[in-house]
């Protein structure tokens, strides 16, 4: 599973996030930040996760920017960066998505700041929206 963490100015909360995360049901964490100045990407760098810099405001474009980044997965979660959702709940997320196809999404992180996602692509044996493999 990739999760997808939009950000801008989520310094407080961030590393709670991530550090969060089940470890062993998330295969990549893509944080897309809209220029923080908070420090929030170099956080998001230092615990991991594969960070994504995006000039264009709006959350929606995030999300997109971030599933650009997420092309080889099967299963794509969406958490907000500031602890409003729980990470701890995923597992209960997935034992529903593993009964059938959802439509459900929370938001996601990324690894190393960059302006060029190629960076975070990678293998995994997921799918994107909810599609079982």
């Amino acid at each position: 599973m990739f999760v997808i963490i939009p950000t801008y100015n989520e310094a407080q909360a961030i590393g709670r996030v991530l550090a969060d995360l089940p470890s062993d049901l998330v295969t990549k964490v893509i944080v897309v930040d809209s220029d923080s100045n908070d420090g929030t990407p170099e956080i998001a760098a230092r615990m991991g996760a594969c960070v994504i810099q995006e000039s264009r405001r709006g959350y929606g474009r995030a999300c997109l920017t971030g599933l650009a980044a997420a092309d080889s997965a099967d299963v794509v979660v969406f958490l907000d960066g500031d602890y409003s959702d729980r990470p701890s709940e995923l597992p209960i997320l997935l034992s529903a998505n593993h009964r059938g196809p959802t439509r459900t999404s929370h938001s996601v992180p990324s690894l190393a700041a960059t302006s060029d996602p190629a960076h975070c692509l990678g293998t995994s044996h997921l799918a994107i929206a909810g599609r079982r493999v």
